[in-house]
């Protein structure tokens, strides 16, 4: 029995290890890092909480705050109604239907640089092909600088992000739909519901888990989102698009200030720890029952 005990730590010594050495040691090294006053180039100084103090303080920070939120908020929100538009499309038997789904997988498939770029060119004020559409159909008189007007860019990067992630909803969410049992729709059909009493007592009870845990990882996803925005707007105009992790790079490679970089980080932490933790419970629910 002592053996068999033993054998069991042994197996799992490997996972703990590797945990270990990639994110347990760089994380407290990271959380260390933040009572320090550390510059590139000159030796680091402790400092206690003041880090944190000026973070709280920082109007930057209120806004890149403000901004993540918005940006993640507008997002998910985006790619969940859009994605379930794709599910219940792809849900009905139509010719052509899974070289459909293959193409609208495009989005998700494509390497995000190469989304990114795709978007800028299609939002560049002199030379994009929204402004030569618009201007044909005359829809505008002079062409617009989107992601240069303070009042079009977060719309605009908001549409390019859902734009990229909706199919992860739409494939997801379609998956959940095919093994929903057909009798309660046979069912419902014979006491006269509507397509749409069909949806919102059938299909969305039953997607209900699947949603919740969509929406969850979509939100870490996006919330942790730099290389789409840093390519189109870099957090700009006037730091309109600057999220969280815009200003944790900036202040880690432009300012230098290491410390304070890694405690704008940390303060995503608490979050996305919280959503970390709904999404392993809600996971490990189905397996319970």
């Amino acid at each position: 029995m002592k053996r068999e005990s033993w054998e069991k730590y042994l197996l799992v010594l490997p996972f703990f290890l590797i945990f270990f050495g990639l994110i347990g040691y760089p994380l407290y090294i990271a959380f260390k890092l933040t009572f320090y006053q550390k510059t590139i180039g000159l030796p680091a100084v402790f400092i206690g909480m003041d880090n944190y103090a000026q973070i709280v303080q920082d109007p930057m920070f209120h806004r890149a705050l403000w901004n993540s939120l918005v940006y993640t908020g507008g997002s998910v929100l985006g790619k969940l109604l859009l994605g379930l538009v794709m599910a219940l499309a792809l849900n009905e038997a139509f010719r052509g239907r899974a070289i459909l789904r293959g193409m609208l997988m495009l989005p998700w498939i494509v390497p995000i640089f190469v989304s990114a770029y795709n978007w800028r060119w299609i939002y560049d004020g002199t030379l994009g092909i929204l402004n030569l559409f618009l201007l044909q159909i005359g829809l505008i008189q002079e062409p617009i600088a989107w992601l240069g007007n303070l009042h079009t860019v977060m719309p605009c990067v908001i549409i390019a992000n859902v734009w990229r992630g909706f199919p992860f909803f739409g494939i997801s969410l379609l998956a959940g739909m095919q093994v929903i049992p057909r009798e309660p729709y046979e069912a419902a059909d014979v006491d006269g519901a509507s397509s749409v009493q069909r949806f919102l007592y059938i299909t969305i009870p039953n997607l209900k888990i699947l949603i919740l845990v969509v929406v969850i990882l979509s939100t870490i996803w996006t919330f942790n989102d730099f290389p789409l925005l840093w390519i189109l707007t870099a957090g700009g105009p006037a730091g309109v698009t600057e999220t969280l992790p815009i200003l944790g790079y900036k202040l880690a490679f432009i300012s230098a200030l290491i410390s304070k970089a890694v405690s704008v980080a940390m303060f995503m932490l608490p979050l996305l720890g919280i959503l970390i933790y709904i999404l392993t419970r809600q996971l490990r629910t189905p397996t319970a029952k």
